[in-house]
């Protein structure tokens, strides 16, 4: 049953980025610019479409469509760059967690955060939805990043500190 779910997603997604590159305003409107990194390695990049406004079943709990985590699932069916390895549902708070992804760098889990546009939403994946247009961004670790321009150094030598936030 599971399987038969799964091939009616993909070929409705594939129906979707079919409808997408044929209306090239469409596609600007509806398309998420979705990025997954890793550290320093982009794992995925690339435009998912938005589907149809309604809820999903997934791991038998309904989920909407338009959510930034069923926009990663949708990515994850139609990518072979990564795979959601374990997602937890918690019956306390009626969420999703997002505990860990698999790509070329790794295993990594229990820190993956988000943006959309710039923003930190402050709520789950699966409770932020989307209308059109997002770039979303999911990446591992923590926001800040400090990257000293040398490992050691002398009271002679000048050090550089430069600090990112993703």
């Amino acid at each position: 049953m599971k399987n038969i779910k799964n091939i009616l997603r993909v070929w409705s997604l594939i129906i979707i980025l079919f409808i997408s590159i044929i209306n090239i305003t469409y596609a600007d409107i509806t398309d998420i610019n979705l990025t997954i990194r890793d550290g320093s390695t982009i794992v995925f990049s690339g435009l998912i479409p938005l589907p149809p406004t309604g809820d999903i079943l997934l791991n038998t709990h309904t989920l909407n469509a338009n959510s930034v985590l069923s926009i990663i699932n949708d990515a994850d069916i139609l990518s072979s760059d990564f795979s959601i390895s374990d997602l937890q549902y918690y019956d306390s708070f009626s969420s999703f967690y997002l505990k860990c992804i698999t790509s070329s760098v790794g295993n990594d889990c229990d820190n993956w955060q988000y943006t959309v546009n710039d923003t930190y939403p402050g709520i789950s994946m699966d409770k932020k939805i989307l209308s059109g247009g997002e770039n979303v961004y999911v990446y591992f670790g923590p926001q800040n990043k400090v990257i000293l321009s040398s490992n050691s150094i002398t009271t002679l030598d000048t050090l550089t500190v430069t600090a990112q936030k993703y």
